[in-house]
């Protein structure tokens, strides 16, 4: 038997000073902006604004991603940006100027510009060291999830199949590593299972070249894509 040796003892404060919590979100708004994400989305809502902006519609966007990939699932979780944290991230623009860029700047004109911008960022990131492991197939899983919310004001927000409240994503994922391609808030019907599917297609810079492998978890699917040819 060897030996064990015992590990150092855990020590918790909460004395410190200069300490900011989330730090991590800064990660993801900079790797907004290396990848050119924040400019491109910007390119393509500027001629929704009739003069200069306060806050760039990229840079709004940008920090819309980074709440989400910080669990949000309001508009007004913004907040976790502001406070200490505004020391890190910088200002923030108001609870209106996002809710006015998701519902009213990116209308259904403007969304395959903001996708072409993601698309192209997605390229960026790939192209420096993050893409799946050269050559195989790629797995895209395309499944729905279930996000609580128990306001019956959230659009399309609803009793879900689970007993709760709330609404009922379709969400895209690249399985290695686990990207998150395009998600759609809608119940998971066929029609919107391919949709899904073919956008997230539009998001594969190897489209064409490389096979891939799809996964859709949705007993409703079994008759209605037997004939679909993406």
């Amino acid at each position: 038997m060897k030996n064990i040796a015992v590990a150092s003892r855990v020590k918790v404060s909460a004395d410190g000073h200069g300490v900011v919590s989330h730090v991590g979100m800064a990660m993801v708004r900079e790797l907004a902006e290396l990848t050119g994400s924040s400019a491109q989305v910007t390119a393509a809502l500027a001629d929704t604004y009739r003069g200069p902006w306060v806050y760039a519609p990229g840079d709004v966007f940008a920090d819309l991603a980074v709440v989400v990939a910080d669990g949000a699932d309001c508009i007004d979780a913004v907040g976790q940006l502001c406070g200490d944290r505004e020391h890190v991230l910088g200002a923030k623009a108001s609870t209106t100027t996002m809710w006015r860029l998701v519902d009213e700047r990116i209308d259904a004109a403007h969304l395959p510009g903001v996708r072409a911008a993601r698309a192209a960022a997605r390229a960026a990131a790939w192209a420096a060291g993050a893409a799946p492991a050269p050559g195989g197939w790629l797995h895209i899983d395309i499944d729905a999830t279930l996000v609580i919310d128990h306001s019956d004001n959230k659009e399309k927000a609803g009793a879900t199949w689970k007993k709760t409240f709330g609404l009922h994503p379709l969400l895209a994922f690249l399985d290695r590593p686990q990207i998150q391609l395009p998600a759609l808030a809608t119940p998971a019907k066929v029609a919107k299972y391919l949709h899904t599917t073919t956008a997230s297609l539009t998001q594969d810079r190897y489209r064409g070249t490389r096979p891939r492998f799809i996964k859709r978890g949705s007993r409703v699917l079994t008759g209605g894509l037997t004939s679909w040819n993406g």
